[in-house]
């Protein structure tokens, strides 16, 4: 045990004091904190300008007293100055540090005949800016141009207004109470079946860039090792066995103190990001003006945020970590047997990664099914091939499988992760010493059950 704890040591010593493990370690959190910052003002700064739009109404389809004109979000409609609208364009050309940003023209010719509907199916209107405005302005612009349109058509159709708006069906006055068959209501609201799969599949992701990433450096140390022939001498000392395991285990402790850091770093990210960004209270302080949020986007903001709270994060971490552990076992021993019976190619071994990705990617493939629907029978199946289950069961853990499922799933692996490590052990035994040729199939069969 004490040999086997100074190769842990080793291994993990010599790699967190690396440069890179230190710069990726650091940089990595800052990236996402940079990444999601740029995306968070990116999108605040395109809607926080408030944009002034002059509004010459030749066809009187907008007016002030409706409402029409109006500041709501971020645009500001105001009637335009009394004069031609070859005056209105030089004048917006003119003086470019007007706070005037464009000009919308509503011709006579727009609507001819107001008794006529066909006429007010489809309008044509002008639009004058110093530059074009953004796809949201002309979004926010086009929809409240629409509601009035909407009104138009139904005072020409005689359909009294006070009434439709009371028949009318909003977003609000719809709720569905999630039931199982037995009639009991489910724990997941429809925001916390988004949020379920946007944390599976993160978890997914995770452990899949886990399994190659550090399956693929026990492999490159085992190599290393071999074709330095260092390794004759330090068998001398210790079983190969324990050299094997010593490697699997501090590499993957390598990977588990970065997550540690990772996670220990959420706090820290979340207080520098509340100094730039104000989320509003879910229960106080109205929409911000020049926001540019509808009510209904704002409330799908708060319930996003609730559900956050819902989940219960120690049981999906443990869960996490023990197919976290119990996956990256099982590929790791797989990839210091390839190292290990490999030449002096790096090539060689290269290429045979290749076979060890293809559960990894069949596994990632199912799990973005897992997302969709998780309780799928290929989905179910395929959380019981070993191969599988460290990505795939992840995928599933938000939406609160069942627990008999959970556990099947962790025991098939945790057994075939002992197999695993058994037969790649007694790979590495024969072909840790093996150089100048590349072993046949028939020997690698030979080695794992010779006894």
């Amino acid at each position: 045990m004490r040999k086997l704890w100074l190769i842990i040591s080793r291994e993990y010593g010599s790699r967190v004091r690396k440069r890179s493990f230190i710069l990726t370690t650091i940089l990595t959190p800052l990236g996402f904190l940079l990444l999601f910052s740029i995306s968070i003002f990116a999108s605040m700064s395109a809607v926080s300008k408030e944009k002034t739009i002059w509004v010459l109404d030749e066809a009187n389809l907008l007016n002030q007293a409706d409402g029409a004109l109006s500041s709501s979000g971020s645009l500001n409609l105001i009637s335009a100055p009394k004069t031609s609208l070859d005056s209105l364009r030089n004048l917006l050309l003119q003086t470019e540090n007007d706070p005037v940003d464009a000009l919308l023209y509503i011709p006579k010719t727009a609507v001819q005949n107001r008794e006529n509907l066909s006429n007010l199916l489809s309008i044509q209107l002008e639009l004058y800016g110093r530059e074009p405005l953004s796809g949201s302005a002309q979004s926010i612009l086009r929809q409240r141009l629409s509601r009035r349109l909407i009104k138009e058509r139904r005072k020409l159709l005689g359909i009294n207004l006070k009434d439709l708006e009371r028949a009318e069906l909003k977003g609000s006055d719809l709720h569905f109470n999630q039931l199982n068959m037995a009639g009991e209501e489910e724990t997941a609201a429809s925001a916390q079946v988004y949020l379920a799969s946007f944390l599976g599949g993160g978890m997914m992701m995770l452990i899949y860039m886990v399994i190659l990433i550090y399956g693929n450096m026990v492999m490159r140390s085992v190599m290393e090792e071999k074709t330095s022939r260092i390794v004759e001498i330090v068998i001398s000392s210790v079983k190969p066995f324990q050299l094997m395991l010593g490697k699997i285990i501090g590499v993957g402790a390598v990977g588990l103190t970065q997550f540690i850091i990772w996670g220990l770093s959420i706090p820290t990210l979340q207080l520098i990001l509340s100094l730039f960004v104000a989320l509003p209270a879910a229960s106080s302080s109205p929409l911000p003006s020049g926001s540019g949020l509808e009510e209904d986007q704002m409330l799908m903001i708060m319930d996003n945020l609730e559900g956050f709270s819902q989940f219960n994060y120690s049981y999906l971490m443990s869960c996490f970590l023990a197919f976290f552990l119990l996956g990256y076992t099982l590929y790791a021993s797989i990839f210091a047997a390839i190292g290990a019976a490999m030449g002096d190619d790096w090539g060689e071994g290269q290429s045979l990664t290749i076979i060890v990705t293809i559960p990894v990617v069949a596994a990632m493939l199912i799990g973005l099914q897992a997302i969709e629907n998780p309780h799928g029978s290929l989905v179910e199946y395929a959380s019981y091939v070993p191969f599988f289950a460290p990505v795939i069961m992840p995928a599933r853990l938000a939406f609160d499988p069942p627990l008999w499922q959970l556990g099947l799933s962790l025991g098939i692996l945790f057994l075939s992760a002992i197999a695993m490590v058994w037969l790649s052990g007694r790979i590495y035994r024969i072909g840790i010493l093996l150089y100048g040729k590349q072993p046949s199939v028939k020997q690698f069969f030979y080695w794992m059950f010779k006894f």
